[in-house]
């Protein structure tokens, strides 16, 4: 779990609380707007769904917000966080994590979490990378780094606006940092940059994009 730990130190510098859990949790834990959101999935996923609701109640207690917290689903099935709260919550099997700051310090944020080594199939790819991403085919586990960059991106713009941004208009390319990729958006203004982080071992691959209070994201009308 040393990669998780590092990730928590991280984020920690940068006024963000984080948590996570390998554990499923009971649907008993959820609030009935919670469990109402999920009342259809099957009972695996309800555990998953729980588990999140876990790690992310966790990490706005850790920046001191006491109280019974409850975290609906919104338009985009994204977490709905208590007023003055930034977060993000992301599963993947036998791991689960959620990040939260204040409003203050961050106008929003997105994670992501894959395990790593799986195989992705031609119609999953095409998906996933556009024309201009073809190089990470030969990448190992490229597909996945860029399908994960995308999604901690796509988290972050689907906190902010009511167009959030699909992967078709957003490119991941690499930088000299070993640990920070770029993701290429277009927008009818033009095609622009936003740096995201990522953590990885052999097993897990981490990301996460985040907006500062006092940053806006170029020619995205928030």
């Amino acid at each position: 779990m040393d990669i998780f730990n590092g990730i928590a130190q991280r984020l920690n510098a940068l006024k963000i609380a984080f948590h996570y859990t390998p554990e499923l949790a009971p649907e008993s834990s959820l609030h009935p707007d919670e469990l109402a959101s999920i009342a259809h999935a099957s009972p695996l996923r309800r555990r998953e769904f729980a588990a999140g609701r876990l790690c992310a109640r966790e990490a706005v207690r850790t920046l001191g917000v006491a109280g019974d917290i409850s975290l609906p689903r919104g338009q985009f099935r994204q977490p709905i966080f208590p007023p003055g709260i930034a977060g993000s919550i992301s599963h993947t099997d036998g791991m689960t994590c959620a990040a939260a700051a204040f409003a203050r310090d961050y106008r929003a944020l997105g994670i992501d979490i894959q395990i790593l080594g799986r195989t992705v199939s031609e119609d999953a790819s095409a998906q996933i990378l556009n024309g201009d991403e073809m190089e990470w085919i030969s990448i190992p586990d490229g597909i996945l780094t860029v399908f994960s960059i995308k999604e901690a991106f796509f988290k972050m713009t689907r906190c902010l606006t009511d167009t959030p941004y699909w992967f078709d208009k957003v490119s991941v390319r690499r930088t000299e940092k070993s640990d920070t990729l770029i993701c290429m958006y277009s927008t009818p203004a033009g095609i622009f940059e936003k740096e995201t982080e990522f953590r990885r071992n052999d097993r897990y691959i981490f990301s996460f994009c985040t907006l500062r209070a006092d940053e806006k994201l170029t020619g995205i009308n928030l």
